[in-house]
């Protein structure tokens, strides 16, 4: 009512007070009160300062404000994504409370020529920050059941970050204060497998932030503490012991929202990820391109930041073959369904067949049947994203799909899946200069138009999207967006060397993985590059995975 007594005085309307009812709601999605002015009767406010009217109906509202509402986990993301450290102090039953704002040691110490690791401990608050916004709209006992044999409950996914950071970004006597041999064994990867970690006496979730915290504040002091040589020296990985900690930190970032993406009863909504209009196509989407025959560089010699399975680079003579030039889309999955391509033996391999007769599954893991009348833009079917069902756009990639539904699909469009180095190419290969790209559009660092990457939006864009980020040989969306499986065993390159443990790569090779390439809409940027191989078993389904497809030529 301030506000109309407001606009009587200052633009000489005549709103009458008792004609204005305040109505305020809570809603408990968006964690914010909204604020309302109701008109009690139909009115017609004249601004002679416009020389215009307005008329308002009997129970029309005009919102007023929004005040936001912050649980604490929330408010320490927000804080923190602006690089500040939050301490919540609470008292009594937890209705009042004291938080405290502090900058890392590490960046109060200010030297005039910061020291090498000064960018990457950058990271690593960057990857804490976003780990914490991930988790924030979650209550205790989402991060603490299993929803899912496929993945772990999130506080094991947590636990393990705080237990692999101390493990790598810290001297043996701070690992020693901080870890307990019980703790080591409790994350192991190798030694607990997923499906069995609901089993295991986890903490419980403030415990596990806990400890969060006071390795970070370890590995700060350490690094804060040492005035001369390098840091980095007394560590098990020496200088890649950074790069180690902020890309797995990140992996499992997207690992956790696959977790929270197969939950059909928990309608997630984050404070990171905007919802930019929908990227339209500019070609169209069966278009394919050629990629000329010939030899070409595959992998890297980087030490910096690459994975074992990365490296070495090596030569590879490919074929000429045909690529599409994105993935395969939501419209041209359906028509290999309406072709009953899940009933024909012919288009799926012995193994796929018999998966699909175990499984009986007849659509992408995310797809949900509609009534035979619904008015959608893809009859029939509408898509389960974090909880909610939205329709099934006809331009979008088709995602969860298993390697043996991807397999089946290019058999039936006349073609096969790219093997991973048939997709390296067409992704790295710059045949006119004669060298590999970082990047499918150079060596320049990411930026949104370039990639859906990095969690800016927690869902696929449009098929031939992102135009300013395609290849040498003009293929789109080949960083971002889907995971997209590849023909190919997962095995180490010709000269592999394990690096900087055994269990990272080597112990997956030819047990059966096959390798995915590109990364996510849910990939953190400081991991997508041409070069980074990903692998799961054929019949999963969990991973934002799609494809597209190849021909030879």
């Amino acid at each position: 009512r301030n506000l109309f007594a407001r606009m009587n005085r200052e633009l000489h309307t005549d709103i009458p007070a008792a004609a204005i009812r305040h109505v305020a709601y809570y809603d408990p999605e968006h964690e914010r009160v909204e604020i309302f002015a109701e008109a009690l009767t139909e009115l017609t406010i004249d601004v002679p300062a416009l020389g215009r009217k307005f008329r308002i109906a009997r129970g029309e509202r005009i919102l007023t404000e929004v005040s936001h509402k912050f649980r604490p986990e929330a408010f320490i993301a927000t804080v923190e994504s602006f690089g500040l450290r939050a301490t919540w102090h609470e008292a009594g039953n937890g209705d009042f409370g004291l938080f405290l704002f502090r900058k890392p040691k590490s960046a109060q110490a200010s030297p005039p020529e910061p020291a090498p690791s000064a960018g990457q401990l950058a990271l690593l608050a960057d990857a804490r920050a976003r780990t914490r916004a991930i988790v924030a709209p979650l209550s205790d006992a989402d991060a603490t059941q299993q929803h899912n044999p496929l993945m772990s409950p999130i506080v094991w996914d947590l636990g393990h970050i705080a237990q692999f950071e101390a493990q790598w970004l810290l001297p043996a006597k701070a690992r020693e204060r901080l870890q307990s041999n019980d703790a080591a064994q409790l994350y192991d990867a190798i030694a607990t497998p997923r499906a069995e970690r609901s089993r295991l006496p986890l903490p419980a979730v403030p415990a596990v932030w806990e400890q969060l915290d006071r390795v970070r504040q370890e590995v700060e002091r350490h690094f804060a503490a040492t005035s001369e040589g390098d840091p980095s020296s007394t560590l098990p990985a020496g200088a890649y012991s950074l790069p180690l900690i902020v890309q797995h930190e990140a992996q499992h970032q997207e690992t956790i929202l696959q977790a929270i993406a197969l939950r059909h009863d928990l309608q997630y909504r984050s404070t990171f990820a905007a919802e930019p209009p929908p990227l339209l196509g500019r070609r169209a989407a069966t278009e394919r391109v050629l990629i000329p025959g010939g030899s070409f560089i595959m992998g890297t010699d980087d030490r910096d930041w690459a994975y074992d399975n990365e490296r070495p680079a090596h030569e590879v003579q490919v074929p000429s073959f045909w690529l599409g030039r994105s993935p395969v889309t939501n419209r041209e999955y359906q028509a290999f369904m309406a072709d009953e391509g899940y009933e024909q033996r012919r288009f799926w391999t012995e193994a796929g067949w018999a998966w699909l007769q175990e499984t009986n599954c007849r659509a992408p893991a995310h797809w949900r049947p509609q009534g035979e009348h619904c008015n959608q833009p893809a009859p029939g079917w509408q898509a389960l994203a974090f909880g909610r069902h939205e329709p099934l756009h006809p331009d979008g990639i088709v995602m969860h799909v298993s390697w043996y539904e991807a397999d089946a699909y290019a058999r039936w469009a006349g073609g096969r899946l790219p093997s991973e180095a048939e997709w390296e190419k067409a992704a790295a290969w710059d045949p006119t200069h004669g060298h590999a790209r970082l990047y499918p559009w150079g060596d320049e660092p990411w930026q949104p138009e370039r990639a859906n990457l990095d969690q800016t939006r927690l869902q696929p864009t449009r098929s031939n999207a992102h135009p300013e980020g395609q290849s040498a040989y003009g293929c789109l969306q080949m960083l971002g967006d889907v995971w997209e499986w590849t023909d190919t065993w997962f095995a180490g390159y010709p000269g592999f060397q394990s690096f900087p443990y055994e269990e990272y790569s080597r112990v997956f090779f030819e047990q059966g993985y096959r390798v995915l390439r590109g990364g996510s809409f849910a990939s953190r940027a400081v991991v997508a590059r041409n070069t980074f191989r990903n692998w799961d078993l054929p019949q999963r389904r969990q991973i934002f995975a799609g494809f597209r497809c190849a021909w030879s030529a």
